[in-house]
């Protein structure tokens, strides 16, 4: 679903239903199908100007602020940067989580040559540093 909203694919009400499900259910899926779940939310409310949506987010991303540690993590560097980007995409209506603590955890854990010690993470976690989270959509050139 997030890569059909990225690339400006129509989102039938369908699959919104369906995203909608998982965003309900707060047993089925690990906290990374819950980040990923919100930031394709977060796409269809922002490149689908599908404003209504938004109440809908509430709830899961109180659900993934509470996950974030003292260390600024929200457990692994994987969920860490799934978990990042889906609350930075989700920023503007909901700002009270710690960023900065994020970005301190992402620091400590990134190794000499660079990487975040090994390919996923270190994609996971770029997006966050790079700050683009939410900023650009796949259709335009950044």
């Amino acid at each position: 679903m997030l890569t059909l909203c990225t690339s400006g694919v129509h989102i039938r009400r369908k699959q919104v239903r369906r995203l909608y499900s998982f965003v309900e259910s707060e047993d089925l899926h690990n906290h990374d199908t819950l980040a990923m779940t919100v930031l394709a939310m977060n796409c269809v409310v922002r490149e689908h100007h599908n404003r209504n949506l938004i109440s809908y987010l509430r709830k899961p991303i109180k659900r993934l602020k509470k996950l974030q540690h003292e260390d600024g993590s929200f457990g692994n560097i994987h969920t860490s940067g799934l978990a990042t980007q889906a609350l930075m995409a989700a920023a503007e209506d909901h700002p009270d989580w710690n960023l900065t603590k994020a970005l301190d955890f992402f620091l400590k854990e990134q190794q000499p040559d660079g990487s975040f010690g090994n390919l996923l993470a270190t994609l996971t976690v770029l997006p966050v540093l790079a700050g683009q989270i939410g900023r650009a959509s796949c259709r335009e050139r950044v």
